[in-house]
C-alpha cells in the first residue's frame, strides 16, 4: 500500500507534468502519461487531505500586549498564537524574532489565527 507522501509525490510527477522528477526516478514522458491515466482519485483526495492536516509551527516573535506567543506554520503559512505561555516558555521566545525556533509545546495549545 503507497503512503499518503507516495501517493502525492505519484500525483505530482504523474498529473502536474514535473518531469525531472520523473527522469530522476528512470520514468519517460509516455511512460508518465501512460500512469496519469491510473490515478486512483478517492487515494488521491485522501493524501492531499492528509498534507493539508500537516505543521511544522515556529516561535516567531511575542505579543507584549498580550502576553501571547507567536506563531508560524512552515508547511502551510498558517499563524497562530498560544496564550499563557509558561514563564520559560516567554523567556525562550525572547530571541524568536531574530532565531526563530519549533514550537515543542503541544500543537492542542495553539489557536490558529489565519
Amino acid at each position: 500500500m503507497n503512503t499518503h507522501k507516495d501517493v502525492i509525490e505519484d500525483y505530482i510527477i504523474k498529473s502536474l507534468g514535473i518531469f525531472s522528477a520523473a527522469r530522476r526516478r528512470g520514468l519517460t514522458v509516455e511512460q508518465v502519461v501512460a500512469e496519469a491515466n491510473k490515478i486512483d482519485t478517492k487515494q488521491l483526495d485522501a493524501a492531499v487531505a492528509w498534507f493539508h492536516k500537516l505543521q511544522d509551527w515556529w516561535v516567531v516573535s511575542t505579543s507584549v500586549s498580550t502576553g501571547e506567543l507567536l506563531l508560524e506554520c512552515r508547511m502551510n503559512g498558517k499563524e497562530g498564537i498560544v496564550r499563557n505561555p509558561s514563564r520559560e516558555e516567554w523567556q525562550a521566545a525572547f530571541y524568536a524574532p531574530s532565531n526563530p525556533y519549533r514550537w515543542n509545546g503541544g500543537d492542542d495549545r495553539i489557536e490558529v489565527t489565519t
